[in-house]
């Protein structure tokens, strides 16, 4: 699977994978405050060692999560 740092620019969306290894516990918190939030079309979940989802670009969780810069992310 080819994975990259960044959006496509003429993709409306796009898949990601957060290890919790690099989350801090408020940052933790900060995630699932922003989940909540998040559009309707957003598929986003977690298991006990990773949040993942695909979410729309022009979401604004996506951007906060692009606005992030989280050390354990992949997008695909």
């Amino acid at each position: 699977m080819k994975l990259r740092t960044g959006f496509i620019s003429n993709s409306s969306s796009s898949s990601f994978v957060l290890s919790k290894n690099f989350v801090s516990d408020e940052e933790e918190r900060e995630f699932r405050e922003q989940m909540e939030k998040a559009d309707r079309y957003d598929t986003i979940g977690e298991t006990s060692n990773f949040f993942f989802g695909v979410v729309d670009y022009s979401d604004v969780f996506c951007q906060w999560l692009e606005g992030k810069h989280f050390i354990g992310i992949e997008w695909g």
